[in-house]
């Protein structure tokens, strides 16, 4: 069984999402009750909010991850990691115009996240088809050393068309 750390109608109100302790959020349809789709995070899930346009939420959970997920219809749900606290997110909301986001955490942070920017930087992730280098990587990419480094050598390697 499900434990609900959070709930909410989408801004149409035809979806109820809520987010559960096991790092999942379900979304169901609002009428029915019927399961709509999983979304699926990391650690339990303490808070969302859903865009204004309601095509995206945004998750903050027990381990500091802001997680953001597009429900633009496609088959991939995977969430976009648009950073991180030190310590649990307490609270994350959507500014009206859904271009921002705002999060505060048990480490006694508040930070701002822009979103539009964050999409365009998720989409050349995935859809980037040159063996870029470790810094170019991180330059346009935003990735970290590490990360950089692992794709490189997995693309170099052909085991990964990025």
């Amino acid at each position: 069984m499900l434990s609900v750390n959070s709930v909410l109608f989408s801004p149409d109100s035809s979806i109820i999402a809520g987010a559960g302790t096991n790092g999942t959020i379900i979304l169901l349809t609002s009428k029915e009750g019927k399961k709509d789709r999983w979304l699926t995070g990391f650690g339990p899930i303490y808070t969302m909010d859903y865009s204004p346009d309601g095509t995206k939420v945004i998750a903050g959970d027990r381990d500091g991850n802001v997680m953001l997920w597009r429900l633009n219809g496609s088959d991939d749900l995977s969430p976009i990691i648009l950073g991180r606290h030190g310590g649990a997110i307490l609270n994350i909301a959507f500014s009206p115009d859904g271009r921002y986001v705002i999060s505060s955490g048990a480490d006694g942070s508040v930070r701002r996240w822009m979103i539009e920017w964050m999409d365009v930087i998720q989409d050349l992730r995935r859809s980037t088809r040159a063996c870029l280098s470790v810094d170019e990587r991180i330059r346009y990419l935003g990735e970290s050393k590490e990360d950089a480094q692992k794709a490189e050598i997995n693309c170099k390697e052909g085991k990964r068309s990025m």
